[in-house]
């Protein structure tokens, strides 16, 4: 099975302390036995965000570890992350707050979405986002 990545790892994978790293790495491993690596172009353009990151870094870094790049988003993706952010910010402004809790951002559902639409598993550590907005995703969050 095909694993897309989530932002969050590859970050943790790249910058964080030792220990989330080894966590990291190691979910990134399980992964990698069951079949092939893949980031959406959405994560690709989010680790470009991190301080001294270039995209030199990221393309080596990603080649260096088999992960590919789906840069191809379509129409069924962008169909399918709008409807799920429109639900999640109902769900918000069912419990009295549109900002009630972390607010998310279309980022985290175009990658959702992604995943959904190719059926792929996702590679997170943000488990309640997806396992609520994307049910039909098969999560990996640790060891899984």
């Amino acid at each position: 099975m095909t694993s897309s990545i989530d932002t969050n790892v590859l970050v943790a994978f790249l910058d964080l302390q030792i220990d989330v790293k080894e966590v990291a790495k190691r979910v990134i491993e399980a992964a990698r036995s069951k079949g092939d690596l893949l980031i959406s172009g959405c994560v690709f353009a989010e680790l470009l965000a991190g301080p001294q990151r270039t995209v030199a870094d990221v393309e080596a870094t990603l080649k260096s570890e088999g992960i590919g790049v789906d840069w191809e988003v379509g129409e069924r993706v962008w169909r399918c992350a709008g409807e799920r952010y429109q639900q999640d910010c109902a769900r918000r402004r069912e419990r009295g707050s549109p900002d009630e809790g972390s607010r998310r951002i279309l980022a985290d559902f175009l990658i959702g979405a992604h995943a959904s639409v190719h059926g792929l598993e996702l590679v997170t550590f943000d488990q309640r986002l997806f396992a609520v907005s994307f049910p039909e995703v098969r999560l990996r969050t640790q060891l899984s």
